[in-house]
């Protein structure tokens, strides 16, 4: 496992790596407004409830997945508008 604190803009490690099955998971240190931690540790209560400490880093991980999507998106529209584009797209698949 690996620990890591934030201190003065520097990330310290703190303890040697562990292989997991899955992603490597870090320990940070910091603060979150009382209000925040509130929020989640009050969805806990409910039956079947994961941690609060799971359910903040999976708002934080869908947060990061949308936003990559919402790129996309962007993208996606910009290129159906660029006739050079659509022009080269065009000459691709007709050469398919």
């Amino acid at each position: 496992m690996v620990i890591y604190t934030l201190r003065d803009d520097a990330i310290r490690l703190i303890s040697a790596p562990k292989a997991t099955q899955r992603e490597a998971e870090y320990y940070a240190q910091g603060t979150l407004d009382q209000d925040v931690v509130d929020y989640f540790k009050q969805a806990t209560e409910q039956s079947g409830a994961l941690p609060y400490q799971t359910q903040i880093n999976q708002t934080l991980r869908r947060a990061i997945e949308s936003e990559g999507l919402e790129d996309i998106e962007a993208l996606k529209a910009r290129l159906l508008e660029d006739p050079e584009f659509l022009r080269k797209l065009a000459k691709y698949i007709k050469a398919a």
